[in-house]
């Protein structure tokens, strides 16, 4: 009990706080985006934790360019490095386009530190290659996060063997005070550039070699 209260209070503080610094930025790149591109500066997916317990909308900032295909290999995302924004490769590399989400936790739908919400189409991958992942992860008691352990500790971007082990490790650390060491942890890695993103550019000349072994949908972005 002590817990969630210490946590949600954490939650507040730190969302109100990054909100109020962050939207002079997230206002000028909004701007820029709209009178330079004229598409909306921002996107909303379908996320959830699980397979049960229903989804819900995030919003990220867009970091690619309208009508940007990605392409699918082997369960990475793929795009051309001429894709991207201006700042919407250093966005993603610092996890800076995660930021609207901070309504969310303010909100009380999310919290700064909890299991990433993934994507529904990732999900249905997940729940075909690693049965009983998702009915792990629908069971567990507690909010989303923007951060957590998986996302500091995976091997890759697309590491999704690994939920199983951090998420029950997280459920068995679970206290206020690993969720400020996480929080650190988080700052530490945005500060350094080193934010693991599912999205992996290339360049033009890479496109006709490695399409053939996969496939390629339309943004909204990933």
């Amino acid at each position: 009990m002590l817990f969630c209260i210490l946590k949600r209070i954490t939650d507040i503080i730190l969302s109100s706080f990054l909100i109020t610094v962050s939207f002079p930025f997230i206002s000028l790149y909004s701007l820029i985006v709209l009178l330079f591109w004229k598409v909306n500066p921002f996107f909303i997916q379908e996320r959830a934790v699980g397979i049960r317990g229903g989804s819900f909308s995030i919003v990220k900032i867009r970091t690619l360019k309208p009508g940007t295909l990605v392409r699918i290999i082997d369960e990475t995302r793929l795009v051309e490095s001429s894709d991207f924004l201006p700042l919407g490769r250093f966005l993603r590399r610092t996890g800076l386009d995660e930021l609207p989400q901070l309504l969310l936790v303010f909100s009380g739908k999310m919290s700064i530190i909890g299991p990433r919400p993934l994507m529904m189409e990732d999900i249905t991958m997940i729940a075909d290659k690693y049965p009983g992942l998702m009915e792990q992860r629908s069971r567990m008691q507690c909010l989303p996060g923007i951060s957590g352990l998986w996302q500091l500790k995976r091997s890759s971007a697309v590491s999704y063997d690994e939920l199983d082990i951090y998420d029950l490790e997280y459920a068995s650390k679970r206290s206020i005070l690993f969720d400020w060491r996480m929080i650190g942890l988080t700052a530490l890695k945005m500060l350094q550039g080193y934010h693991l993103d599912a999205l992996q550019s290339i360049q033009k000349t890479e496109v006709n070699s490695r399409i053939i072994t996969g496939y390629q949908v339309t943004t909204p972005e990933s």
